[in-house]
């Protein structure tokens, strides 16, 4: 029989003079009392003909003596009487504690982003509503929509597309089809090269983490992928041919390979592709010569570039 307080190791086969053990009351309030002043948990279910607690981690005054036949002695638990001695309890207070505070920050958090998102909205609605007044007044509700609804709308869309529809049909259809963001997505530019889109939400995101006092931790990753080389025209646009003259080569031959990069973050879990080159063949210079010219396009961004990651402040 062991002690069943946390971190006590006493048993009842070493025989150590003055020590005894007893079980847990039979009163249900009690119990839960015992139970988590010793550290068991809440959802811990007590054996009661196994689990004992030993008098270490009572008072004195919380025993009785019984005096029997033969003069044999034994001491006995007062009615009511709690655990209070030699327990861990202090430590996992000052644990709470900590882990308290680190809660109150994150609150604090929590509590601005949430009276931005607050304020962001009041506009938001305010703009919908006057939107919606004109529909029900038979006005022509313009095609061009703000820069923060086309955001709004695409969050929205993205988080969940089946309560974008139900928005916009609460607003009486004031709010973009479906099939316009769809339209707006395609207007992202991805030709060859570094991503003008990619690289500003990376600048957003580095000083949105600057205002809260954090740092991005980066790494610029690089990998040649083959593909089959084919001419394919998309409206005025040929793609499909090497966009890197380089080796010799000029930038009418068919490519092979798509040199594609990457930021990968080392203290978050994200990354985001910032750029491809389509190539036919290239040379090490003419790779660093591409990862310089990334430096130098993320100067306004504060980036220090290592051999092997980047620090952005």
């Amino acid at each position: 029989m062991t002690c069943i307080a946390r971190n006590c190791g006493n048993k009842h086969v070493d025989n150590i003079p003055g020590i005894t053990f007893h079980r847990f009351p039979t009163n249900t309030k009690m119990t839960q009392q015992w139970v988590k002043l010793l550290g068991l948990g809440e959802y811990y279910k007590i054996k009661r003909n196994s689990d004992k607690v030993c008098s270490k981690h009572f008072r004195d005054e919380d025993f009785y003596e019984k005096t029997y036949k033969d003069n044999i002695t034994r001491k006995y638990l007062k009615p009511n009487v709690l655990p209070q001695e030699n327990l861990t309890l202090k430590r996992a207070l000052e644990s709470t504690a900590s882990s308290g505070s680190t809660l109150k920050k994150r609150r604090r958090r929590l509590k601005k982003k949430l009276g931005d998102t607050e304020t962001a909205y009041k506009k938001d609605h305010q703009k919908i509503k006057n939107l919606r007044k004109k529909k029900t007044e038979g006005q022509k509700v313009p095609r061009a929509y703000q820069p923060i609804i086309r955001q709004f709308c695409l969050t929205l869309d993205f988080l969940s597309p089946r309560a974008y529809k139900y928005v916009r049909q609460v607003f009486q259809n004031t709010l973009p089809n479906p099939s316009t963001l769809a339209s707006w997505y395609r207007t992202v530019e991805a030709d060859p090269g570094f991503t003008k889109e990619c690289m500003d939400v990376l600048r957003k995101f580095v000083e949105k983490e600057k205002d809260q006092d954090r740092e991005v931790h980066c790494q610029l990753l690089f990998d040649e992928i083959y593909i089959f080389s084919q001419i394919q025209k998309v409206g005025t646009k040929v793609y499909g041919y090497s966009s890197v003259s380089t080796h010799g080569r000029t930038l009418n031959e068919l490519a092979t390979q798509i040199l594609q990069f990457m930021i990968v973050g080392i203290n978050g879990s994200w990354k985001i592709p910032i750029g491809y080159f389509p190539i036919h063949s290239m040379t090490r210079e003419a790779k660093q010569n591409i990862v310089e010219t990334f430096s130098l396009l993320m100067t306004s961004s504060v980036v220090i570039f290592t051999p092997s990651s980047c620090f952005v402040r």
